[in-house]
């Protein structure tokens, strides 16, 4: 989104969202996912992604990855894409 600005700062992010005059601090975890998704990506491919990263089984970071996309999703920080 390009009312998204962000900035980095040691291994974390900061947004500020110039439409909701936000700021949002991600930590290093969401700041690789903030990174994956600068591009548009699936979010099973966000998740198959990170599990590659981290070597663990997508299965086991589903829920987190869904808990953690969905409120920026709310807070309009990210958008859904229809292909």
């Amino acid at each position: 989104d390009p009312g998204i600005l962000h900035s980095t700062i040691d291994d974390e992010i900061v947004l500020f969202s110039g439409d909701t005059n936000s700021y949002f601090n991600l930590n290093r975890t969401g700041s690789i996912i903030w990174e994956l998704i600068e591009n548009p990506i699936s979010v099973q491919e966000l998740i198959n992604q990170l599990a590659t990263r981290f070597q663990i089984a997508p299965s086991e970071i589903t829920n987190d990855v869904m808990e953690y996309i969905i409120p920026l999703e709310k807070k309009g920080i990210i958008k859904k894409s229809v292909s």
